[in-house]
């Protein structure tokens, strides 16, 4: 179940694209199927992008964890 097919898209851009199109936080392994296109690694490396520049944020601790938008974020 692949949301997202599109190449084009800088990797974070796709990663928030899809979380949004989730409406709901998502894992590091939903991310990963959702996005087969990027490997694991590089999906981690644009989560933590995405949290330094604070457009997601992070739920849960260690295998629970999953990541959705910022509240203040959800239009932008």
């Amino acid at each position: 179940m692949s949301l997202v097919n599109q190449s084009d898209l800088p990797v974070d851009q796709l990663v928030l694209k899809t979380i949004r199109q989730a409406l709901k936080p998502l894992s590091i392994k939903e991310l990963t199927n959702l996005i087969p296109q990027y490997s694991e690694t590089t999906i981690r490396r644009a989560i933590k992008k995405l949290r330094e520049s604070n457009k997601v944020t992070k739920y849960g601790k260690a295998r629970a964890t999953k990541y959705g938008l910022k509240q203040n974020d959800e239009r932008n």
